[in-house]
């Protein structure tokens, strides 16, 4: 997961230089909340909109100095902030149904439902752009040759 992220996180810096803010909405947003969750986990407040219901009261976990109960509320952070990293892939994956719609529809056709194409396209890296993932060559705006590149699985010359 740590290889991913900074896979995510170099082709995320390399994009946003050359790409629209816009179609990084949805990352911003992930990055804003999870800097918010971990900065109230840190000081001990809770927010309505971070709490988890089984989650205990953490200003009285940060108080009792309780190891056990400090573990419980980083697992329970740790566990909101992977659903708030799997929500922004999915909306990544949404955006890029909006701004390039020709490659969505064909990745989800080549590769199968919406968890196939968003793996894909974020996670595996492709040996025929020299290790990056789909999302990193987008990003570099060379989307035709994803697109190409699906053709080409798509007619069994690859894959």
């Amino acid at each position: 997961m740590n290889d991913n992220f900074k896979s995510f996180k170099r082709g995320f810096i390399e994009g946003a230089k050359e790409t629209p803010r816009g179609f990084f909405a949805p990352i911003f947003a992930l990055f804003r909340w999870m800097d918010r969750v971990t900065d109230e986990a840190m000081s001990g407040k809770q927010n309505q909109s971070t709490s988890v219901p089984a989650q205990r009261d953490s200003e009285s976990i940060s108080r009792s100095g309780d190891a056990s109960q400090r573990y419980q509320l980083a697992a329970s952070a740790i566990t909101q902030a992977e659903q708030a990293l799997e929500d922004a892939r999915r909306a990544a994956f949404e955006t890029l149904e909006v701004q390039d719609p020709k490659l969505a529809a064909l990745a989800t056709q080549v590769l199968g439902d919406r968890e196939d194409p968003t793996s894909w396209f974020l996670d595996e890296p492709l040996e025929a752009f020299r290790g990056s993932t789909a999302w990193e060559v987008v990003l570099q705006g060379r989307a035709e040759a994803v697109i190409t590149y699906l053709e080409s699985i798509s007619s069994g010359f690859v894959g």
